[in-house]
């Protein structure tokens, strides 16, 4: 799971120190890590890894505007 960190971690879960996660860095972690740093409010959940281009791709299923 992806996520955020928006306050700084402090202790140690499972042998991992937080204090290494930086504040406002992603990072990838395991799910369990992930929720316990979200639930702590040490983290958010990141929805996307970057932000999606607004161009039709080929295989979009958008209908286009009829043709006049």
């Amino acid at each position: 799971m992806r996520v955020r960190i928006v306050r700084e971690a402090q202790g140690v879960v499972d042998g991992i120190a937080l204090r290494q996660y930086q504040l406002g860095k992603a990072y990838d972690l395991t799910p369990v890590l992930a929720e316990y740093l979200v639930a702590e409010g040490y983290a958010a959940l990141e929805m996307r890894e970057t932000r999606r281009s607004s161009r039709p791709r080929p295989t979009d299923r958008r209908r286009s505007p009829p043709h006049r």
